[in-house]
């Protein structure tokens, strides 16, 4: 076999014994390269227009092979199974498509997940069965305070700390007090509220407590001031929002402030959220695909940043 010049840019060779003229192709090779466009176009933030300029590949080409890979979308496979500091949180894609991710905050990679169209108690209940069936250990749960995740994870691991996220507190009530509130309590509130991020060690976490304990025993007739209200034919409160925001924030206190006896315990869902916008900002270029594609091109970008932990 000798070198036989080259064709369309790939070098040619002929058999002596038979004079047969032919390109050698390494199969594996040849996927290996066909993979890296596709994982461009997954993480890279890649069209199919930029694609076809960079590798030569005619779009049609691009569009079949990468149809392939996302028929064929990859298993999960649990690496850890002890010191979980897990981040549970969904996210929407539409109306009737909900990404549920069990996140690993420690090593920042996807433990599990679910689609659905709500994040439903009974199938938060069964996954975290399913994780725990497995023998994983799960040390912390950090969520935004949905009833549903809580009650799940204290009916699966009853003595797992739950830690409630101090952003989505904090963002909530500023949201239900508006920015420019009118009343004086609501005004002290929000600037309480807004202390919230700064606390970092058991001092300031026990002043801020007794401080909003002050506020609510000095405004409790305020906040649990009630009128008739005709529509409904019943006496509701007058001040429903800062009522709502109070409420809220004494509920939340107890789960509030683990991660500071426990440094390791993330305080805020903000890491998983980074991710999901990564994750739409990717999807949001390639929009289009269907459906079924749809879940598989997340399936392939959870699986592909994973291995680049």
């Amino acid at each position: 076999m000798i070198r036989w010049g080259k064709r369309n840019g790939h070098q040619r060779f002929k058999c002596r014994s038979c004079s047969l003229l032919f390109i050698w192709t390494n199969e594996g090779v040849k996927q290996s390269n066909e993979f890296i466009w596709f994982t461009r176009w997954v993480l890279g933030r890649r069209t199919l227009k930029d694609l076809v300029a960079e590798s030569g590949y005619s779009k049609s080409t691009l569009q079949r092979l990468f149809k392939v890979y996302l028929s064929k979308p990859p298993r999960f496979i649990i690496r850890y199974k002890t010191g979980l500091r897990l981040i549970i949180d969904g996210t929407y894609f539409g109306r009737t498509l909900c990404l549920i991710l069990y996140y690993d905050s420690a090593r920042r990679y996807p433990l599990y997940f679910r689609y659905s169209t709500n994040e439903f108690y009974r199938e938060l209940k069964e996954d975290l069965q399913l994780l725990k069936s497995l023998g994983i250990e799960v040390d912390s749960v950090t969520c935004d305070g949905k009833k549903s995740i809580i009650k799940a994870v204290r009916k699966v691991y009853e003595q797992v700390t739950v830690q409630r996220c101090t952003v989505h507190v904090q963002r909530n009530v500023r949201n239900w007090l508006t920015r420019k509130p009118k009343s004086k309590a609501a005004k002290k509130l929000r600037y309480l509220i807004g202390l919230l991020h700064h606390i970092k060690n058991i001092v300031e976490q026990n002043m801020w407590i007794i401080a909003f304990d002050n506020w609510y025993l000095q405004h409790k007739a305020i906040i649990e001031e009630k009128v008739y209200r005709k529509q409904t034919g019943r006496w509701w409160y007058k001040h429903r929002q800062l009522r709502r925001s109070a409420i809220s924030i004494k509920n939340a206190i107890p789960d509030l402030f683990h991660f500071i006896q426990t440094p390791d315990i993330p305080k805020s869902t903000n890491g998983i959220d980074s991710y999901f916008g990564h994750l739409k900002t990717n999807l949001k270029i390639h929009r289009g695909l269907s459906a079924v594609n749809k879940k598989a091109f997340v399936l392939w970008f959870l699986h592909m940043k994973s291995l680049r932990l």
